[in-house]
């Protein structure tokens, strides 16, 4: 699921450094629509929980578990929308 997660969310251009852990610490643009605290937003208010990093002054990364499938599938689907529509 991990390589899934990771080439999906590089095709949307996001960034992230390699990790072994269950989770993706991705990078958000600072476009309108697009940042980390409006996409954070955005997925709450459509069910799906991911972390902010503020308090470790990663304020424009996104903490992105690594879940089932079906989860993943969720995210990615949100995540398509809201780009598209920013």
């Amino acid at each position: 699921e991990r390589a899934f997660m990771a080439q999906a969310l590089g095709g949307m251009g996001l960034t992230f450094p390699p990790s072994f852990g269950n989770f993706i610490l991705a990078k958000f643009p600072n476009d309108k629509g697009r940042t980390a605290p409006e996409i954070q937003e955005y997925l709450r208010v459509n069910g799906v929980n991911v972390r902010e990093m503020g308090a470790y002054k990663l304020g424009d990364h996104l903490r992105i578990s690594v879940g089932s499938r079906e989860a993943n599938g969720r995210l990615l689907e949100l995540l398509s929308e809201k780009f598209a529509s920013a």
